[in-house]
């Protein structure tokens, strides 16, 4: 808790940024359902690749990369979902990715 004359500070600064659109405050809660909403996409991105290229994913492959929370991981794992030639190598890519 700040003491009150900077809690009055506080607010006036937070309330001229965001009136003037310089930077909307997003409460913590906001940026981790962002950030959890981002991985959610990333992870279905994946599946939706290598389903419509490949037309079927083994369910174990779906919960690996359901249990994967690391943006830059999903964002490799869909670029070479993209180019894969099959199940089998985007798994031992996966395999790989994860032993790193």
């Amino acid at each position: 808790m700040l003491p009150d004359e900077l809690e009055f500070e506080f607010e006036q600064t937070l309330k001229e940024v965001t009136e003037n659109g310089e930077m909307p405050y997003l409460a913590t809660f906001e940026r981790r359902a962002m950030h959890k909403a981002s991985i959610q996409t990333a992870q279905e991105n994946v599946i939706d690749v290598l389903v419509a290229r490949l037309e079927q994913v083994h369910e174990e492959l779906v919960e690996q990369s359901q249990q994967i929370e690391d943006l830059a991981i999903l964002k490799s794992l869909l670029l070479q979902a993209s180019v894969v030639e099959s199940v089998e190598a985007f798994q031992q890519f996966l395999e790989n990715t994860l032993a790193e």
